[in-house]
């Protein structure tokens, strides 16, 4: 398997993805710290918990599924180089997957709704969270009920996990190299900006949530940046012995 790096498509996802940088940074530095006390409207409450939702979990898987069909659809591409996309796409979110976990249970970064519960007085210290057992963590939670929006309380029942790096973030930008730069390849730049504008929400709703500071977002970027640098764009789709099953399946370049 070849890296190929210095491909015209590898070259596309990292532009994609310095963009995502560059206009991520400045929406970081003036929009964070958030205050995340008091009442929120429902919309924006609403609207930032469903865009964050996008980016994980079943929301995440259908996320991936509406992307395959909107950068395969019309785009010309053999049955095979789809298959070699899925491989690649497959290995990026596995690699994604461990190295992210790890991260995170490696540095312990508390996330930045603790420091807010430490500043109501229900916790001693932002890193005292972590040592509570999960009903312990609830009923901590439960007691910032009146003083933070539903919202965001909902979200931080659901990941109750260390901070560094973003998940959601690394989903993201995984999505921008990926996908993103298989519609610049197809000169589709109308659909890459409206990925990458989701990218833009997702990151800056992770913000809003409370659920992570600009450092995990960006930390997260460089993460992908290195995985999509090592991992190989092209796989042997084509080798000899795979043939019998492509013709059984009746898959031909």
């Amino acid at each position: 398997m070849s890296l190929h790096w210095r491909g015209k498509r590898n070259s596309y996802g990292f532009l994609i993805l310095g963009f995502f940088a560059a206009l991520l940074a400045p929406i970081s530095y003036f929009m964070f710290p958030i205050n995340l006390m008091g009442s929120v409207p429902d919309w924006l409450g609403a609207t930032m918990s469903y865009v964050s939702r996008t980016a994980a979990g079943i929301g995440g898987l259908g996320t991936l599924l509406v992307f395959l069909i909107w950068s395969f659809w019309r785009s010309g591409y053999t049955p095979l180089e789809r298959i070699n996309f899925m491989l690649q796409l497959g290995v990026l979110l596995a690699l994604a997957l461990v190295l992210k976990t790890g991260i995170k249970e490696f540095t312990h970064s508390p996330r930045p709704f603790t420091q807010t519960m430490t500043q109501a007085l229900v916790l001693p210290e932002p890193s005292h969270f972590y040592k509570l057992d999960e009903a312990q963590k609830d009923l901590a939670l439960k007691r910032m009920e009146r003083k933070v929006s539903a919202w965001r309380i909902m979200n931080w029942h659901g990941e109750m996990n260390y901070s560094f790096p973003s998940g959601h973030t690394v989903f993201v930008a995984i999505c921008l190299v990926f996908f993103g730069a298989l519609l610049l390849e197809q000169k589709r730049y109308v659909s890459a900006d409206i990925l990458l504008i989701w990218a833009l929400l997702v990151a800056y709703s992770r913000l809003w949530l409370g659920m992570h500071r600009p450092e995990d977002l960006f930390g997260a970027i460089a993460l992908v940046a290195f995985i999509y640098w090592c991992v190989p764009k092209h796989y042997p789709v084509e080798h000899p012995k795979l043939q019998p099953i492509w013709r059984m399946l009746r898959i031909q370049s």
